[in-house]
């Protein structure tokens, strides 16, 4: 027996309509409204501080009485680029800056051992079209509330969207070069600093 493939695009099997503004619009108009949360790293935290936290956030979101959703996005990432980078500078580099950059290149060497994973942390809020504008007001509340506990959080752009949904669905493409265009979360050596 032959199995048939799935016809249509992608938007169609995946129940997508259209990314407008900073809202994904479904196939019945349900909207979307991503929020991108910078990672807290809770080891750098004493355990009374790592509490504090805790019941801070607690108190801050538990007023909050719109429903959303949490994603933790992965991706490898590929440090080669970086690396091949490094041995440029390295050439032409004296002193301390060529001690930096060595001792960059063995902390890449060390981390690459494993796999390098990118970990991106969304949450979403939904509504219908028609009352999008709510829906945006929960998320910059939600934003607003992340801020007060020094948690770094705002609500995606289109482009961050589609990139999203690229890397979550293996769509992207190098035909979309403005979407993917995006800082490293690696710290790195600049090559313009003396």
């Amino acid at each position: 027996m032959k199995k048939s493939k799935p016809q249509g695009s992608v938007q169609t099997l995946l129940n997508l309509r259209d990314v407008i503004d900073r809202y994904l619009v479904l196939a019945d108009y349900t909207v979307l409204c991503f929020v991108s949360v910078s990672p807290v790293n809770v080891e750098l935290l004493s355990p009374i501080e790592k509490k504090g936290l805790i019941d801070d956030l607690t108190s801050s979101l538990s007023g909050f009485d719109r429903p959303w959703k949490f994603y933790s996005i992965s991706r490898p990432v590929d440090v080669n680029p970086m690396k091949d980078r490094y041995m440029t500078m390295l050439e032409t580099a004296e002193g301390v800056r060529a001690q930096l950059i060595t001792d960059a290149l063995e902390e890449l060497k060390r981390i690459e051992q494993g796999q390098i994973v990118e970990r991106q942390f969304v949450f979403s809020f939904s509504g219908t079209w028609e009352h999008r504008e709510d829906t945006l007001t929960s998320a910059v509340q939600f934003v607003e509330a992340l801020a007060t506990n020094g948690i770094h959080a705002e609500i995606m752009s289109r482009h961050e969207i589609i990139r999203m949904l690229g890397v979550c669905t293996g769509t992207i493409t190098d035909s979309l070069p403005e979407d993917l265009d995006f800082a490293p979360l690696i710290p790195a050596i600049r090559e313009d600093v003396e």
